[in-house]
């Protein structure tokens, strides 16, 4: 159901997400059953885990980053001001940083 009601329009409606579901299911990559979906025995194969969590791992500290300049009111008011949004590079650095104090 929350897939349905995140990605529903994207993927063409209930019927194209049963569909995709169902495909996926077939070729073992994932396990749906009762509304419940489950890692399949194939997915570790397609997925490459230590790019995809250095990927999550970057967009999280983006988005924290970004809240807590929203949060302190860093954003600019007018155009003049420079633009302070974190891009990926800065991201990168501020992460090997933490990385660095552990």
């Amino acid at each position: 159901d929350q897939i349905l009601s995140e990605f529903g329009k994207v993927l063409g409606g209930a019927g194209n997400v049963s569909k995709y579901l169902s495909q996926l299911a077939r070729a073992n990559l994932i396990r749906y059953y009762a509304g419940i979906i489950e890692e399949g025995p194939l997915l570790s194969l397609v997925i490459r885990e230590e790019e995809l969590n250095e990927e999550l791992r970057r967009e999280v500290l983006l988005y924290t980053l970004r809240g807590r300049q929203n949060i302190a009111g860093d954003e600019p008011d007018s155009e003049d001001e420079p633009d302070t949004d974190i891009d990926s590079d800065t991201a990168d650095d501020l992460d090997d940083e933490e990385d660095d104090d552990v």
